[in-house]
């Protein structure tokens, strides 16, 4: 179901989910890279992409990793778990297309840091399918938050 098709109910449930999802992955899937300079070595973006992929939310009971906290989300906007009531499918939408191909190509990433095998190639793909992560849920988020803006006006 296209964004501009859904019922005000759903479109303000999802604003709610995904601004969630902005806070608790958006903005912490490249929560340490953003502040490295741009001549950081190689061992110091791979620490920072360490913390921003395996421990994307922290709290009192530990950390869990990027993978994992896109799987509490991703139910809701594949349609696999309903939102208001109702499914809705926006696997088809480009900013959820976008997420959906950027976690995939952090799936390896996220495993070559747990076994300590990233090398330059991947830490490369691994920062840029982050950034497309955190941009992605970042336009996705804007464009509901307008809808229900223009919707309430």
């Amino acid at each position: 179901m296209p964004l501009t098709k859904m019922p005000a109910p759903t479109l303000d449930a999802l604003l709610d989910h995904t601004s969630r999802l902005k806070h608790d992955l958006g903005k912490y899937v490249r929560f340490q890279g953003r502040w490295l300079p741009p001549d950081a070595t190689v061992e110091a973006r791979r620490e920072a992409l360490a913390a921003d992929l395996l421990h994307t939310r922290r709290g009192p009971d530990g950390s869990v990793d990027a993978a994992t906290v896109w799987a509490e989300f991703s139910g809701v906007l594949t349609g696999q778990v309903p939102l208001a009531g109702e499914p809705i499918d926006l696997s088809d939408d480009p900013d959820v297309a976008a997420i959906l191909a950027a976690m995939a190509a952090l799936g390896p990433v996220i495993g070559d840091l747990r076994a300590d095998r990233l090398d330059a190639a991947g830490l490369d793909a691994g920062e840029r399918a982050a950034d497309d992560v955190a941009e992605a849920v970042r336009r996705l988020v804007d464009r509901v938050r307008s809808l229900v803006r223009e919707r309430r006006s």
